[in-house]
């Protein structure tokens, strides 16, 4: 027998998925990671990237009925969106490596709450050209930070069965932003929806901060 498969034979075995979330060496960080996945999802990339279209029709709207042309319409700034989310993913090979891990999330995520208020700020005020140039920004850092990370950091500390519990807290809140995401634009108005990733956006960074360590 070839010496690479004696050597993955002498591996110890994968605890199994009720041993990484019950068992007090494997659960804190099985549930970090099950817990985190919701403030990456509630950072509202994935709301832009399966809704800008009617994101950016509600948007419009105020300029529309006051007769006025928009900035931007619905196709474009979809463009937009994949455009800014390459360029981002392109800068985020400096970003992952010259910085610390935390570093990057926790002010990224500050960066990112602040720039969805002005967002909402901004669609409030009707200067929708001005909410789509911080929606961009927010797009880039996105990349730069939280975007790669999450997998990166994932990997570098937790086993496949811990790494399989955090997919299911992304499948669990890729879901529930799917079907809300349209029913709390047509409840609150895009900037409701804004201030909500706002929010949840701040929170992360100082969860990230208490409960995520520096590899």
């Amino acid at each position: 027998m070839p010496d690479e498969f004696k050597n993955a034979e002498d591996k110890p075995e994968e605890p199994g998925l009720m041993t990484v979330m019950t068992d007090r060496k494997f659960r804190r960080g099985t549930w970090t990671m099950f817990f985190w996945t919701f403030f990456f999802m509630w950072t509202g990339i994935d709301a832009l990237n399966m809704y800008s279209n009617v994101i950016i029709v509600k948007m419009n709207e105020p300029r529309i009925h006051a007769g006025k042309e928009p900035f931007f319409n619905a196709e474009v700034g979809s463009v937009l969106v994949g455009l800014t989310q390459f360029v981002g993913s392109l800068l985020a090979y400096f970003s992952v490596t010259k910085f610390n891990r935390i570093t990057l999330l926790f002010w990224g995520h500050i960066a990112m709450g602040l720039l969805w208020f002005a967002v909402a700020m901004s669609n409030k005020y009707e200067w929708n050209m001005l909410a789509n140039l911080f929606i961009s920004i927010f797009i880039i850092i996105f990349s730069m930070t939280e975007g790669p990370l999450i997998w990166m950091y994932g990997a570098e500390v937790l086993n496949d069965s811990q790494l399989g519990i955090g997919g299911l807290g992304f499948t669990v809140n890729l879901l529930c932003i799917a079907y809300l995401t349209e029913y709390i634009i047509k409840w609150i108005e895009p900037e409701g929806l804004f201030f909500i990733f706002s929010g949840t956006t701040l929170i992360g960074a100082f969860w990230i901060k208490a409960f995520l360590k520096e590899t």
